[in-house]
């Protein structure tokens, strides 16, 4: 039984119920007159002409308020949903009648149909602007409409997914705050956007409502058979069905977007209804005397069988490649001091951390250093543990770094949320796992000994902190002077050191912290210092400071320091053939309430535990929203070494770097600031898609960890293929899942080769940190084998 089988004229109507009395009715009747003459008011005051390009003859796509600047492009398509803004103000001579000419009709043949292509090839661009615009039969726009609803279903058993209906609409893929993102969805046939891939097997319930009108019959075969598969809800169809991938947690291979989106409900509603009353909302829409005037418009018919194809090249076609979910795979490195050093970042958005494989690197909290840190591997700057055998008096680091003592047995496994250290020295082996914490700005790193001996053993630990608390290259310029600033304190009932930069009122500073628990009691109280001096003794240095070599007592209070540090002290008792896990905890928070508070939390050993499953979670859920393959992920892994410890290796040739003669300022006519590490990527022609896509990923990795970097695509393509090419990288730095309004400003600059002079590529070459090319892709393989 179909929707036009039911019937409902023996309910009495709204305005017979109101006559009759009824309040209720009365009331609505008031509240429709009201909306009513406020949309009349909406109308009358509407005013598109600043949108219009009076030169170009089309209306510019949007208006971005923050900028007060109107977009670049233009709606140039008569397949778009801007149809119905281009009827409404050609009837209210807003724009001139020339307008309606300039609309694009390309053409493609679906089933010996010609149909106009749209941008996106969207059913809802073709289909939304039927709801209200009257529709005549043999005209260009019903046999269009036709014919994308036959491609549609076509498309989905080519591709062989049990429902149709590809359209614009959210998808089962995540922000950092768990919403679903959006996006154009279309088949590719239909289309003139640059194909990007085959991933737009996502279909929306609200697309087959549209369709009601041309193809009831097949539209309620599609809505019995989403119903099916679980696609309605509380209030109706969801968002949509995504068919790219299988559900880990419902098992089936497809997700369900559950969302209910406004808009797309309100066009279901109007589709229904112009279904069962005969196209009424259509009717009362060309009753206004404006659309009676310009209704000839739409009658359109074609004036020739000589059908204009799109031009050629458009669509970039690949093989589909079904890639399954991947357990992503962990870095190993098995030795101390590798000849390219090799790192890894960690990231919860506001709070990261840089660690390499001898543990040296950096903590930050947005742009403000926790502790000193130099882009130099033989500098010795990081936050390190020194452990000491009471007994033997032996001393060494739970990394090689500071203390560079050799190990019996040493290993490093960077993984998606963790770096973990691995050491054995004598009966000792130390095990340490670092992490992040995805509610707070805090690190956490867990160091766990294993006494393989018979014997019990006390071991001291001793944490060490060159504290900053201020901008990287503040404290560069003034290393002496920013140390004037920092004021101190220790919460002992949280065995909690905090420290701050003085600021302003206006503008306080956020306290670094840093605390020790354990699953064990410590032998004595927790000692603790603020003056490097006293902690490193004259002369000396982290590498062997005189309070590890000779255990001198910590002074134990927070008097101000003209060179300040952070440094901790315990003692445990490790049993024989016994284990002990002492944590480690660094981070900022604002005030010292909110640190008395974390540290009651951070008592319980289980709520610190915790934390790293819970950033396990969230790692996996990023990679997800990336869309990251393993590989993917540990190539933008190795490629932090050369961002933050600048290699020979990833940088340009050297016969370039050797002939330049240009400086940094001779970038800032391409707006290149080189504030940043800069990644140049240079491409030669379309066929590098892959490698394209490859370089993006990258950089969207690297951003949304807050490594900020400069993107320069250096386009050399032939000059009769550089509009295809650029086009192609610039329809892709569209698609980035890096843009909000509240992010920082994301840089990526496509520079045309012909447009730079030899210098200046060759200048280019040499401020690069990594240039990726066609042969090396994000891989490096090359250097790789050769090392």
């Amino acid at each position: 039984m179909g929707l036009k089988d039911y019937s409902v004229s023996a309910c009495p109507s709204l305005k017979e119920q109101a006559l009759a009395g009824n309040i209720y009715a009365q009331d609505l009747e008031k509240k429709i007159a009201e909306i009513t003459e406020a949309i009349d008011k909406i109308v009358a005051n509407a005013d598109f002409r600043f949108l219009y390009n009076r030169k170009r003859g089309l209306f510019h796509i949007g208006y971005h308020v923050s900028s007060k600047s109107l977009d670049e492009g233009c709606y140039d398509l008569i397949a778009s949903e801007c149809l119905l803004t281009s009827v409404l103000n050609i009837a209210q001579n807003t724009v001139p009648l020339k307008h309606w000419s300039k609309l694009g009709r390309p053409l493609t043949l679906i089933k010996g149909t010609p149909c106009f292509v749209s941008w996106s090839g969207t059913m809802f661009e073709y289909l939304m602007p039927s709801l209200v615009l009257p529709e005549y039969e043999e005209s260009v726009f019903v046999e269009t409409a036709r014919a994308v609803v036959a491609e549609n279903i076509a498309f989905a058993q080519k591709r062989a997914i049990p429902c149709w209906g590809i359209s614009e609409s959210q998808y089962y893929q995540f922000d950092q705050d768990g919403n679903y993102q959006y996006r154009a969805f279309g088949v590719h046939s239909l289309r003139l956007q640059t194909s990007l891939g085959n991933e737009n097997l996502v279909v929306a319930p609200y697309a087959t409502m549209l369709a009601l009108s041309y193809a009831d019959e097949e539209c309620m075969v599609n809505l019995k058979k989403l119903a099916e598969l679980g696609c309605v809800g509380s209030y109706g169809y969801y968002e949509a069905i995504d068919f790219n991938g299988p559900n880990p947690v419902t098992l089936t291979p497809f997700s369900i977007v559950k969302s209910f989106m406004a808009h797309h409900q309100g066009m279901i509603l109007v589709a229904i209804n112009n279904y069962l009353n005969n196209g009424i909302m259509q009717k009362r829409f060309h009753k206004e005397p404006i659309i009676q005037s310009v209704a000839t418009l739409l009658e359109e018919k074609r004036g020739s069988y000589f059908v204009n194809i799109p031009k050629k090249g458009y669509n970039v076609h690949f093989k589909e490649i079904d890639k399954p979910y991947e357990i992503p795979e962990s870095r190993y490195v098995n030795k101390v001091a590798p000849e390219m050093p090799v790192a890894h970042f960690l990231s919860n958005d506001n709070y990261s951390i840089l660690l390499t494989s001898d543990g040296d690197g950096f903590s930050k909290y947005k742009d403000t250093m926790i502790y000193r840190w130099r882009p130099d591997i033989y500098a010795n700057t990081g936050n390190y543990i020194f452990l000491k055998d009471v007994e033997t008096s032996e001393i060494w680091s739970n990394t090689y770094n500071p203390t560079k003592k050799e190990p019996d047995e040493y290993q490093v496994i960077f993984s998606l949320h963790q770096a973990e250290f691995k050491r054995r020295d004598g009966d000792i082996s130390t095990h340490t796992v670092v992490s992040l914490s995805p509610d707070y700005d805090l690190e956490i790193r867990k160091v766990t000994l294993t006494n393989h001996s018979a014997k019990p053993k006390v071991i001291e630990l001793t944490s060490y902190l060159d504290i900053v608390a201020n901008d990287f290259r503040a404290e560069l310029a003034h290393p002496a002077f920013n140390k004037l600033f920092i004021e101190s304190d220790f919460l002992e009932e949280n065995n909690m050191f905090l420290a701050k930069r003085r600021g302003s009122v206006s503008e306080p500073k956020p306290y670094v912290l840093h605390m020790i628990n354990a699953n064990t009691d410590f032998l004595q109280k927790v000692e603790y210092e603020n003056d490097r001096l006293r902690f490193l003794g004259r002369n000396n240095t982290v590498r062997s400071p005189v309070a590890g070599l000779d255990s001198m007592p910590f002074s134990n209070n927070t008097i101000f320091s003209d060179n300040p540090i952070i440094s901790l002290r315990a003692r445990v008792v490790l049993p024989a053939f016994g284990k002990v896990s002492v944590y480690f905890i660094t981070g900022v928070c604002t005030n010292v309430v909110e640190a008395k508070s974390l540290g009651k939390e951070l008592d319980e050993v289980a709520w610190i535990e915790e934390m790293n499953e819970k950033f396990r979670l969230q790692s996996i859920l990023e990679l997800k929203y990336l869309d990251m393959t393993s590989s993917q992920l540990n190539a933008c892994q190795d490629l932090v070494a050369p961002i933050f410890y600048s290699s020979r290796y990833y940088r340009g040739p050297l016969e370039n770097i050797r002939r330049n003669w240009k400086t940094q300022k001779d970038l800032w006519r391409f707006g290149i600031s080189c504030d940043n590490p800069i990644l140049l990527f240079r491409v030669t022609s379309s066929e590098a898609l892959e490698i394209m896509k490859d370089v993006f990923k990258v950089y969207e990795y690297l951003r949304i960890n807050e490594v900020k970097v400069d993107l320069v695509v250096l386009s050399e393509g032939k000059h009769g293929y550089m509009t295809e090419l650029n086009n192609l990288l610039q329809d892709m730095t569209t698609s980035l899942k890096i843009f909000d309004e509240t992010s920082d400003k994301h840089n990526i600059f496509i520079l045309d080769a012909y447009q730079l002079t030899p210098a200046e590529v060759d200048l280019l070459l040499t401020v690069a940190r990594v240039v990726f090319s066609e042969e090396t892709g994000i891989y490096f393989r090359k250097i790789k084998e050769e090392r």
